[in-house]
């Protein structure tokens, strides 16, 4: 089992509609389950914008990854000062040569419901498979792995991750 308690705060930010200040706190926590692991991830923050106003956002993140690595549940919601205005769940099967993602969006003010399909490269992966990858590239002394993971974290299908290891 694993937890870790990250403080989140905004560092340099330039744009017009970039906000003023943002504080917060990221909850991770992996657990084994009897035939994988589960993960929550919890961010929540509070936003202050340009004109002094406050926002609370809270994104929930749930996901089961199965041992073998090949397949994967997941369930997002994002509430913003108490209303939630995006949530969705899904699965990933991936095989030897690719697999797909689904997502099932629930409707919410802002975003309505529907389903959509990713296919997957051959060479994807789940989160904790890039995790244990990233450990052993270090320990090969290795400065860098890099890798396509469908997890459900972000609302776009699946995305290139890559790590760069610097010294101890």
């Amino acid at each position: 089992p694993h937890t870790a308690i990250y403080e989140v705060r905004l560092g340099t930010v330039t744009g017009p509609g970039a906000p003023a200040g943002l504080s917060g706190t990221m909850v991770y926590v992996v657990e084994e389950a009897c035939d994988g692991f589960n993960q929550v991830s919890n961010l929540d923050v509070t936003i202050l914008d340009r004109r002094g106003r406050r926002s609370n956002l809270r994104q929930t993140f749930t996901s089961f990854e199965a041992a073998d690595g090949q397949s994967s549940t997941f369930d997002m919601k994002i509430v913003s000062d108490g209303r939630q205005i995006d949530a969705y769940d899904g699965r990933v099967d991936i095989k030897s040569r690719g697999g797909e993602m689904l997502y099932l969006r629930e409707a919410s003010s802002e975003i309505p419901d529907g389903e959509t399909t990713y296919a997957l490269p051959g060479d994807a992966q789940l989160s904790l498979a890039y995790t244990a990858e990233v450990v052993d590239v270090a320990k090969a002394g290795e400065r860098f792995a890099s890798s396509i993971v469908a997890d459900g974290l972000l609302e776009d299908g699946p995305y290139r991750i890559s790590a760069v290891i610097g010294q101890r």
